[in-house]
């Protein structure tokens, strides 16, 4: 008796706060619903009647709005209209001798639509020639079967199969090499097309790697293709410079998240009292200098920690030796509001559509969703921000510290393990008297208005009701899971710490048993099963990740 007492009370103590959930979640799903059933971007194929309505829809004239701002606008850097290339009759000879772009990650989120929209836009940007991309065999597949099966999509429809061929220049290489791994005879031909801009969007975007694994791929790939760039210039017998572009992150500020009266700045993050070569010293060997800074300073991950760490030492090569750098700083960066169409998110799932996803595929995990605002920003919106900023007169110097200190030196292991690894890219002394580097941050300044972005636990309600709506979780299960990851975990204000030891005693502990149960117990059950399990198991940890960005505010100057 005492016991069916207490589980109707809690039921009706449940229902108190189930109610005001649903309805709020119901009112969110209601207001974003129409991106996801009624895209004005989704048919192209509609009457003049139909395109008035659709002129009309406010969302499609916001995302026009976004894409004809200054800073995102395509600059023209000709003085006459050649119209675009349609023919098929480009010569391949002449095209390599034109102007090109050189571009690293092509492959990925960021790099795959800014290579098209450079390709969309090559005449307006003088990149006659097309653009050269540095993309390296993988999983069995060499670097011009990875191109082609990009170049594949529909987003590059508007290239007739010879302008393929023509414009876009497979390099086969690894940026985490000198010289991308290149040989004389690939280098010698790089070296003799006339590249205006460097793209380096090539990077580890794991938030769990090493300290090491860290350094190599965002850290020592930037400093030697810094390098290469600089050989570019030092061979370049026109006046202009070879641009460098730099994809970072907006969040390289360490525990810093700013406010709404004193942002985060476009400018260097201090490291003080840590230095940055000694910092990257470290990461390539003991990693206990690096592993103390990383937490003293207060990055969440080693992702952004390499990042910062990277801008130091890419803008000191930068004083020392000469050149033309610009970082861009994107917050975190999601489906497009337009560009090649709206909600275009890549052909993997990342950042909040991974979230969205996993959520939807295993809703038994632990995730703590905040009142916060998402520092969400379209991925179309970046490319053009980077393509304005690269191509623009607007670019603008921003004044940064690079900061002395007073760091203790490494062991001899770690010298020499240093040295074999990155000899070539030891920064050379230091010179502040030169700033004309660009720092620029792709985020909603914080003047912007809320409406700007949306908050986490918006984010949230769209995502339980769009699953139960469509059937990928059982409603039951989808509002138990909302009320506790936006109701009970926020109210628990947990710090990080707490919330990892309880993550992995409800979620990473039972799921690690269930499968070794199941490794056991292969043979009898279904092999789509154990494979899903598998994989479940490399990515359960996400809510960890996504924890120290959905439960802050962020306030960037942008």
């Amino acid at each position: 008796g005492a016991a069916s007492v207490f589980l109707f009370l809690s039921l009706l103590a449940l229902s108190q706060y189930m109610g005001p959930i649903y309805l709020k979640s119901s009112d969110a799903f209601a207001k974003y619903c129409g991106m996801v059933f009624r895209s004005p971007f989704h048919d192209q194929q509609q009457d003049a009647k139909s395109e008035m309505t659709r002129e009309a829809n406010e969302v499609f004239l916001q995302s026009r709005t976004i894409m004809e701002l200054e800073s995102t606008k395509i600059p023209s850097l000709v003085t006459s209209d050649k119209g675009n290339t349609t023919s098929d009759n480009v010569d391949e000879n002449e095209s390599q001798s034109q102007t090109i772009a050189l571009l690293t990650g092509a492959t990925g989120f960021i790099g795959s639509l800014l290579l098209r929209e450079l390709l969309l836009h090559r005449h307006s940007l003088s990149l006659p020639g097309g653009v050269a991309v540095v993309v390296r065999s993988k999983r069995g597949k060499s670097a011009q079967e990875r191109m082609d099966r990009l170049l594949s999509q529909s987003m590059f429809d508007f290239l007739s199969q010879c302008e393929k061929k023509s414009l876009i220049h497979v390099v086969e290489g690894d940026v985490t090499l000198p010289d991308c791994g290149m040989g004389e005879i690939e280098l010698r031909s790089l070296f003799e097309m006339d590249i205006s801009h460097v793209f380096h969007c090539a990077a580890a975007v794991s938030f769990s790697q090493p300290l090491e694994d860290a350094a190599v791929s965002n850290i020592t790939s930037t400093l030697q293709l810094f390098q290469m760039t600089q050989r570019l210039n030092s061979g370049n017998t026109k006046d202009a410079r070879v641009k460098f572009v730099y994809i970072s992150t907006a969040f390289v500020h360490g525990g810093n998240t700013g406010t709404s009266s004193e942002p985060l700045d476009e400018e260097l993050f201090s490291l003080h009292p840590y230095d940055p070569v000694e910092l990257y010293k470290s990461m390539l060997g003991s990693q206990s200098y690096a592993s103390a800074a990383m937490a003293k300073l207060g990055f969440p991950n080693t992702y952004t920690f390499s990042k910062c760490v990277c801008e130091h030492l890419l803008l000191e090569q930068e004083t020392s030796e000469g050149g033309s750098c610009i970082i861009i700083r994107p917050s975190i960066v999601g489906p497009s509001v337009q560009e090649p169409s709206e909600g275009w998110a890549g052909d993997k799932p990342s950042t909040i559509v991974a979230a969205a996803c996993l959520y939807l595929k295993f809703p038994y995990n632990m995730w703590c969703f905040g009142k916060e605002t998402v520092p969400f920003v379209p991925v179309d919106v970046v490319c053009r921000f980077v393509i304005s900023r690269s191509f623009g007169n607007n670019a603008r110097g921003s004044s940064r510290n690079i900061v002395e200190s007073d760091a203790d030196s490494l062991s001899e292991a770690d010298e020499k393990k240093y040295e074999m690894i990155a000899s070539d890219i030891v920064v050379k002394e230091r010179n502040t008297s030169r700033i004309g580097t660009t720092i620029a941050t792709v985020a909603w300044d914080a003047s912007s208005p809320a409406t700007s972005s949306f908050s986490w636990i918006s984010y949230a309600f769209s995502i339980t009701h769009l699953g139960a709506v469509c059937g990928h979780v059982h409603r039951v299960v989808a509002y138990a899971g909302l009320l506790l990851s936006t109701k009970l975990f926020p109210w628990l204000n947990l710090s990080m710490d707490t919330y990892k030891r309880l993550h992995y005693f409800f979620v990473r502990a039972p799921l690690g048993m269930v499968v070794d149960l199941c490794d056991r117990l292969s043979p009898l059950l279904n092999p789509g099963i154990v494979r899903d399990l598998r994989t479940l198991t490399s990515i359960i940890d996400l809510p960890l990740l996504f924890f120290p960005f959905a439960n802050q505010s962020f306030y960037f100057k942008s």
